[in-house]
């Protein structure tokens, strides 16, 4: 019997990470950008989070983010036809 093994994405990639703790006024800015894994198929998921988290009150929070999904083949094909060879 012959063996087989599929694989897809896994994990979390980050493509931009710019986070700031401010102790005085107990908030976090976050802007963030990643990779991850889709969790309904087999492609991946654009995610770009940002704004202030408060934890003192939450209802000042204000955090937005916005996810984006593609195929594994269309995020393939667009890096071969936009990136360039190294």
């Amino acid at each position: 019997m012959a063996n087989h093994e599929k694989h897809g994405a896994q994990g979390k990639m980050y493509l931009k990470r710019d986070w700031e703790e401010s102790s005085s006024t107990h908030t976090e800015d976050i802007d963030d950008i990643w990779l991850e894994a889709s969790v309904v198929d087999d492609g991946v998921v654009l995610v770009k989070q940002e704004g202030r988290k408060n934890f003192i009150r939450v209802s000042d929070s204000d955090l937005r983010e916005m996810r984006t999904t593609i195929s594994v083949q269309d995020l393939v094909l667009l890096i071969e036809k936009h990136g360039r060879c190294i």
